[in-house]
């Protein structure tokens, strides 16, 4: 996990600054709407969630970014495995409960247009899991097929990126 120093450590102006500065970038890119009650009220009819902005990117360990490396290529090797399970048990090879439990509610239409030839073996573009740091390890709460959030992980690496050297030392 990251390292803690006590704030009495940290240049505490310096870190409400760059939060400050932080939170301007992500309001001016779309991203980032003020806390309801802070600003005017066509910000705040519009305001669904709240933010807490870290002076600092969220640091990796040498071993975390190992387990991200390594991760891509096995959830491709998985998302094909439970792609062929589907198939298979479409062809009887596998029990037919499991196309029947994933084809509920689907319809028709799209159900013959996944199955086609020039489709079936087709992947997600994107596979974008959720995971949670525990002090065990990461553990992958949800793999997602849609790239939400893209834009606003691509805007905060722009912004943390471009931010001056972190205050302290990471770990």
């Amino acid at each position: 996990m990251t390292q803690k120093l006590p704030l009495s450590d940290l240049a505490t102006s310096d870190l409400l600054h760059r939060c400050t500065a932080i939170r301007d970038q992500l309001r001016q890119a779309g991203l980032f709407r003020p806390v309801p009650g802070s600003g005017p009220a066509s910000e705040i009819a519009t305001t669904t969630t709240t933010w807490r902005i870290a002076p600092t990117a969220f640091s990796l360990t040498k071993d975390q970014l190992c387990f991200f490396h390594e991760l891509g290529p096995q959830l491709l090797s998985f998302y094909r495995a439970l792609n062929r399970l589907y198939t298979d048990s479409l062809r009887g090879l596998q029990p037919a409960w499991i196309a029947g439990y994933l084809d509920q509610g689907k319809p028709d239409a799209l159900l013959m247009y996944s199955r086609m030839k020039r489709f079936r073996d087709q992947l997600p573009a994107v596979i974008r899991p959720d995971i949670i740091p525990t002090q065990d390890g990461m553990v992958i709460t949800e793999l997602d097929s849609v790239p939400g959030g893209i834009g606003l992980t691509g805007a905060l690496t722009e912004i943390y990126s471009a931010a001056s050297p972190t205050p302290y030392p990471l770990p």
